[in-house]
């Protein structure tokens, strides 16, 4: 009867445990708040500027592994856009000073068309 006992506890804690866990993760998100998707207005845009942390820098930077999928899907328009990227490692997107990567001349780009837009899709609001 020991063995019995102790495999039903067993199963009871893991059974609480799991309980407590789906509780704690329905809660988490239902925090969240609701994203504020708005239509891109520029329809063709000619650079594409990646901001993140480490996470899109590392293995050759995801700026550039985008650029060559786009390029051997459509090479017209692969060689028509620029890529970028701005990384902060271990940073969030609201430590990126926005305003100043989208400025002209401040990423290496002197007349930049990036946007908001992007951003405002991912729903950040800048």
């Amino acid at each position: 009867m020991g063995w019995a006992f102790q495999l039903m506890k067993n199963s009871f804690k893991r059974f609480a445990a799991c309980l407590v866990w789906t509780c704690w993760l329905g809660t988490s998100t239902s925090f969240a708040k609701p994203l504020n998707i708005q239509p891109i207005r520029n329809a063709s845009p000619e650079r594409v500027l990646f901001v993140g942390n480490s996470y899109y820098y590392y293995n050759n930077s995801l700026h550039n592994h985008v650029s060559s999928l786009v390029k051997s899907a459509d090479a017209e328009l692969g060689s028509r856009l620029q890529f970028k990227s701005a990384t902060i490692g271990g940073a969030a997107l609201n430590h990126h000073n926005l305003p100043h990567l989208i400025a002209p001349a401040r990423i290496g780009v002197s007349q930049p068309d990036f946007s908001p837009d992007g951003l405002r899709q991912c729903g950040v609001d800048t």
